[in-house]
């Protein structure tokens, strides 16, 4: 053993990492690379504590490039830490190919911290025999981030027992317009006959006496509902009298919402 040896070892990384306002990373990751695989328990220790995000930022990526082989480790710290250790841990197994044997993510989709269960049902989101009951449960969360994400998954792709709570987030005026708009696009796909009242409701102001049809003015709500007219609805008479007016529109944006999704100009 050299002097060298001494002066780097697993302790002297954990000495390094200890402070979290001062981290030097041009010496830590010298110290990393003389240790090899030494390093991988103080490093994630420390990721597994960081509360800075720019540090969590800086400790993952030096982490994630070790790969699965620390996945247990990884595990075995999701039990009895606190829950920013919980989600951290989950976020790194977020950016793994592969996970432990026998680890599920659906105990923290149940987690009391909303931050938690929105790693967990990243996770669950990935797994084909999840995803579905896991949209579904993500969707009716009270957490608006993990209903948000529920629906950014969902547009591409979701069962079909969502129609009737995609379509009420789409008419919901609590709801942001951004919010509305996902929902709309999810329900695309589904092709229920009860969503186009509601696509042509959010993309046109019908005409009254004497007044021409006319669309809404441009906003996300509008832009997803012509898309999704194009696409799915674009033979129907209802649908034809908005697709029709996004044609003629001077807008660009408007234009390309039809031409994105299929439609004609």
């Amino acid at each position: 053993m050299t002097l060298l040896d001494y002066v780097v070892n697993p302790e002297r990384l954990r000495t390094l990492l200890a402070d979290e306002s001062s981290l030097d990373f041009d010496l830590i990751d010298r110290v990393s690379r003389r240790l090899g695989s030494p390093a991988a328990e103080p490093l994630l220790d420390a990721y597994a504590a960081a509360e800075q995000r720019a540090v969590r930022r800086k400790l993952h990526d030096r982490v994630s490039v070790i790969g699965p082989g620390i996945g247990d480790q990884v595990v075995l710290r999701l039990t009895g830490t606190p829950w920013y250790v919980q989600r951290n841990m989950l976020t790194l197994l977020a950016s793994m190919p592969t996970w432990p044997d026998g680890f599920s993510p659906e105990p923290w989709a149940r987690h009391d911290d909303p931050r938690v269960r929105r790693e967990a049902y990243r996770l669950l989101f990935r797994l084909p025999d999840k995803r579905s009951s896991a949209l579904t449960a993500a969707l009716a969360d009270p957490d608006e981030g993990i209903e948000r994400l529920a629906l950014a998954v969902a547009t591409e792709g979701c069962p079909p027992s969502m129609g009737p709570r995609l379509e009420g987030v789409a008419i919901d005026p609590e709801r942001s317009p951004e919010m509305r708009a996902l929902a709309i696009r999810a329900l695309g796909g589904l092709r229920r006959p009860e969503t186009l009242p509601i696509l042509i409701e959010a993309s046109q102001v019908k005409g009254g006496f004497l007044r021409r049809a006319r669309l809404h003015e441009k906003g996300p709500e509008l832009l997803a509902a012509l898309g999704v007219l194009a696409q799915y609805w674009a033979e129907d008479d209802e649908a034809s009298v908005a697709l029709a007016l996004a044609g003629k529109s001077d807008d660009p944006q408007i234009r390309a919402a039809i031409r994105r999704r299929g439609g004609k100009e």
